[in-house]
């Protein structure tokens, strides 16, 4: 008889109870919860490093453009980027208006289509690189 009960005791032991189970899913929850959160904010960062290489593009074209007719161009489209995009992508609006005395531009990109993040990044025909969140890497 002792002997039956002590192997129903060790089978006990053996297997997880209900509450070991819920606090293993309980953390794994809250590190994915985690880590979907880093990986958006990594995604939003590469989103915004995007945009700054098009900005970049766009201020190299204004450039090119200034040489070729003594003036900035009104419109991203006038400009000449090649195989680099359009003046909107699924992120971003891009836009781009000379001064009034058309000796300076300044060229923008505007967060679009998202919940929670929002923001500009500007560019001069100086290169000088403006933001309105810290989320967007502007490079030294």
């Amino acid at each position: 008889m002792l002997r039956h009960s002590f192997l129903k005791i060790s089978k006990i032991k053996k297997s997880f109870t209900m509450i070991e189970i819920l606090v293993v899913v309980i953390i794994i929850s809250i590190l994915a919860t985690l880590a979907i959160v880093q990986y958006v904010k990594v995604v939003e960062k590469q989103h915004g490093r995007n945009a700054v290489s098009y900005l970049k593009a766009v201020r190299l074209a204004q450039v090119r453009y200034y040489m070729d007719n003594n003036s900035f161009a009104d419109d991203i489209d006038e400009l000449d980027l090649g195989y680099i995009g359009s003046s909107e992508d699924d992120f971003f609006q891009f836009s781009t208006s000379p001064s009034t005395d058309n000796d300076t531009f300044s060229a923008t990109a505007v967060r679009i289509n998202s919940n929670k993040y929002s923001g500009t990044i500007a560019i001069n025909q100086d290169g000088d690189m403006t933001t309105t969140d810290e989320i967007y890497p502007i490079p030294e």
